[in-house]
């Protein structure tokens, strides 16, 4: 057995990413979906392989921190990029999501882009202390 990041979940199958950067495609073990465990994007888990790739998940290792909306686990930061115009930026999604950030102890680096569509007038002082 190996251990690799599941780096994208569709329909079943899992693309797990080992490390000497192979991405092998997996299915859960029987095992893991009789107990209902949820695999994320970004767990870390331990593989065999079928051939060189394809694989079964055989184990989930325990998790540093998860979200559920995106199914996500192990975050390390979060990265919020939003545009100053085209479209009008949701300053209540931005809200939120830096709540779920903070509720949730994961540093935030917030990135705003288009700046040189809008007028400098009209920029809302945004002030963001740790």
């Amino acid at each position: 057995m190996e251990q690799g990041i599941v780096i994208r979940a569709v329909g079943g199958f899992y693309d797990v990413q080992t490390q000497n950067q192979q991405v092998i495609r997996c299915k859960c073990r029987g095992k893991l979906r009789l107990e209902n465990t949820h695999i994320f994007v970004g767990d870390r888990a331990m593989i065999s392989s079928t051939n060189t790739h394809e694989g079964l998940i055989e184990e989930i290792l325990p998790r540093l921190n998860h979200l559920i909306r995106p199914p996500i686990a192990n975050i390390d930061q979060v990265l919020v990029v939003m545009a100053l115009s085209q479209p009008t930026p949701n300053i209540l999604l931005l809200d939120r999501l830096l709540v779920i950030a903070e509720y949730n102890h994961l540093d935030v680096a917030i990135c705003f882009n288009k700046i040189d569509l809008v007028n400098g007038t009209h920029l809302l002082p945004i002030v963001y202390s740790a």
